[in-house]
């Protein structure tokens, strides 16, 4: 995880608030509940006070990259009898195959 999750705004932790806003908003909403989608700023994220969590489109496809790059060398370090394998290949048929 990048640590700019781990910087805080009043009181609360960036993954908090990237969960609550960015994550579910998307997830249950289709869109964004407080804040945006932006680029260039220098940053991952950045807080507008009026807006709310602002989030560089590049930092996050960057670490998305590295996250998923992390995920794919452990499924093959664990093989078939590792702690991710049933998992993952169970929700990818789930998802995809179905």
């Amino acid at each position: 995880m990048d640590s700019s999750f781990k910087l805080q705004y009043q009181g609360e932790e960036y993954s908090e608030i990237f969960w609550k806003y960015f994550r579910n908003g998307l997830a249950h909403g289709l869109c964004i509940e407080r804040g945006g989608i932006e680029r260039n700023f220098g940053c991952y994220f950045r807080i507008d006070p009026k807006i709310g969590l602002q989030v560089d489109i590049d930092y996050l496809i960057e670490d998305f990259r590295r996250a998923f790059e992390k995920f794919i060398c452990r499924l093959k370090q664990e093989g078939d009898s590792g702690k991710f394998a049933p998992h993952f290949l169970q929700r990818f048929e789930d998802v995809f195959c179905k």
